[in-house]
């Protein structure tokens, strides 16, 4: 799982207290780095590479310093420097002595709760929306739901059934039998559909306009010529459309159904 383009457990991080609980090398508690990651030389060089921190560290009078556990001791140029990285890093710490503790988010000055989580869940989810549809007052709830959990692809076309892992027969479209089914194929590319937007075209004597996807489909109101309210009038009709297209294809779909049915 991510938030925010990072996996959920990035965003925990270490505080040390004594260093006796968090990990060295791969707990993040200094930095957006693993210590692994940020010098990978000398972690091949570790004997316990599962090690504490008190573990890995030792004190030379009020200095803290990488202690003994080498498989070999660092001697390239290469881990050297490293080493020399690490020592200095470790120069301008100081443990408070308490227990290590988890603090959570970007930061990780927060306490760490199922609230926190909730909330940098829901704040990324909006973030990464950016719906089209519009919501129409004069077209019933049910049609407005309906192309609003469309877009989102949250109607159980046969591939969204297929993804929740629930058993079908078949995911090829049930009104044209040639592709599988999905949103944009259903109000999109079908044939079916594609011969609906034709009279629909010729019914508002629109001139043509394409669309590849839904996206193309609910921006289609913003290419007709003329007042604001016959934008809105062909938002309507398209959103109409749409659910009269979904209604024919489970009326396709139980026909279908119900015929292999009786023949059973």
């Amino acid at each position: 799982m991510q938030i925010g383009g990072k996996q959920v457990e990035w965003y925990f991080k270490g505080k040390p207290g004594d260093g006796v609980y968090l990990r060295f090398w791969k707990d993040r508690w200094l930095g957006d780095t693993l210590f692994k990651d940020r010098w990978p030389r000398l972690y091949s060089l570790e004997s316990n590479k599962n090690c504490s921190i008190s573990d890995r560290i030792s004190h030379s009078g009020t200095a803290f310093l990488l202690g003994p556990g080498w498989n070999v001791w660092p001697s390239t140029v290469e881990e050297i420097s490293e080493m020399n990285d690490v020592n200095y890093m470790l120069n301008n710490i100081r443990f408070v002595g308490s227990k290590d503790v988890w603090k959570w988010d970007e930061e990780g000055s927060n306490h760490f709760s199922v609230a926190n989580v909730k909330r940098m869940i829901r704040l990324d989810r909006n973030n990464n929306m950016t719906h089209l549809f519009k919501w129409e007052s004069w077209i019933p709830l049910k049609i407005n739901i309906h192309l609003w959990r469309a877009e989102m692809g949250r109607i159980p076309t046969r591939l969204a059934l297929q993804r929740r892992q629930i058993v079908i027969s078949s995911t090829i479209c049930v009104l044209c039998d040639v592709n599988d089914e999905d949103c944009n194929h259903i109000f999109v590319h079908c044939g079916f559909a594609f011969g609906v937007w034709s009279i629909i075209r010729r019914w508002c004597k629109l001139d043509y306009v394409s669309f590849d996807d839904m996206e193309g489909l609910l921006k289609f109101y913003k290419y007709i010529q003329g007042p604001k309210w016959a934008k809105k009038l062909i938002r309507g009709i398209v959103m109409t459309t749409c659910w009269a297209i979904w209604n024919a294809r489970n009326k396709r779909f139980l026909t279908t159904f119900l015929l292999k049915f009786k023949r059973c």
